[in-house]
């Protein structure tokens, strides 16, 4: 199929050869086995095929996008460029952001880079025009994949750094808030450890089932909401005591003579072990579940002998209180 006359509007063809020799005023999108373009396109280009050869006449003033086997570019590409195929040979002009990736690239005498480029490819025949270009970056593709990789573990440990002192943070103003709470927590979970971690599975399984419940209703969606986040938060938070918890058999008891200050490093230290082993395949999901039931259930004991133990201080001050004589009349 060959096109020579002027298309005014978006141009779509598909066939076994295509020639473009015809200025296509907007689009053009073609599929084909080969194709020739030499004439001017003033929109943008998308070519799916197993040849393309981009003449020296052609001008593509709209973004690019090739995708084939083997592309040769002759003419000036006016747009943003994207190429991905096999061999590329480059012989004429790019004038904007090209991003090229293929097995072999090979650019000739005639090739003009006058914006950013990427190449990537396994075999590179660039000529010393183009090695002398200072806006052209290249990648072999074996190490382009190092670097993706190395960038992946530099995102995972950035984010383990920023979630592991957001909890930390959080730590540290319950203690400084509530430091009798936050000790009973650890004293619950030392004491009792088969009580807070069979309540913590229960807690765990047992809450998403109610507040699943009551969503059916209409006046629980409101509190469902409320119970869900509640429900993650104190999640969140059992884990950071778990971490807590670690970190007082890691430090010295009596240490610090500031009982705050000594929860506090236990948090620090302990937390910072905890978050370690929550990163180790496979066995960190597990640790993280475990952690996560002790510390709820740690809360939830917590919790309960809080009423208990204010009695008690409220029964041993009345015994203390000096009993009235009576007064004979």
């Amino acid at each position: 199929m060959e096109i020579t006359n002027t298309v005014t509007g978006d141009l779509f063809v598909a066939g076994n050869k295509v020639t473009v020799d015809g200025t296509v005023a907007d689009s053009l999108r073609i599929a084909a086995g080969t194709v020739d373009l030499s004439s001017t396109v003033f929109g943008n280009v998308l070519i799916v095929a197993d040849v393309v050869n981009i003449n020296q006449a052609a001008k593509i003033l709209g973004h690019t996008n090739i995708y084939a086997n083997k592309i040769t570019i002759s003419g000036a590409l006016n747009g943003e460029t994207t190429i991905r195929g096999s061999e590329v040979v480059l012989n004429g002009t790019l004038n904007n952001q090209a991003n090229i990736q293929a097995t072999k690239i090979t650019t000739g005498a005639t090739a003009n880079i006058t914006k950013t480029a990427d190449f990537s490819a396994e075999i590179f025949s660039l000529d010393a025009k183009t090695q002398g270009t200072t806006n052209i970056t290249t990648h072999t593709l074996a190490n382009k994949e190092a670097v993706q990789k190395n960038k992946q573990v530099e995102h995972k440990f950035n984010s383990f750094i920023r979630s592991y002192f957001f909890f930390v943070v959080i730590g540290i103003l319950l203690i400084l808030i509530w430091p009798t709470w936050s000790g009973r927590v650890i004293t619950e979970m030392q004491n009792n450890p088969k009580k807070t971690w069979f309540k913590g599975a229960i807690y765990f399984f047992a809450a998403p089932t109610v507040l699943l419940m009551l969503i059916f209703t209409l006046v629980g969606i409101p509190l469902a909401v409320l119970g869900a986040l509640f429900y993650l938060v104190s999640l969140a938070l059992g884990k950071l005591f778990a971490g807590a918890y670690l970190g007082h058999f890691l430090v010295q008891k009596g240490k610090f003579q500031n009982e705050k200050k000594q929860q506090i490093i236990c948090l620090i230290v302990g937390y910072f072990i905890l978050s370690v082993l929550m990163q180790l395949p496979w066995l960190g999901w597990l640790i993280m579940i475990l952690a996560v039931l002790w510390g709820a259930g740690g809360m939830i004991e917590a919790h309960k002998t809080r009423p208990k133990m204010i009695a008690t201080k409220t029964k041993k001050a009345n015994s203390t209180k000096p009993k009235k004589k009576a007064v004979k009349k």
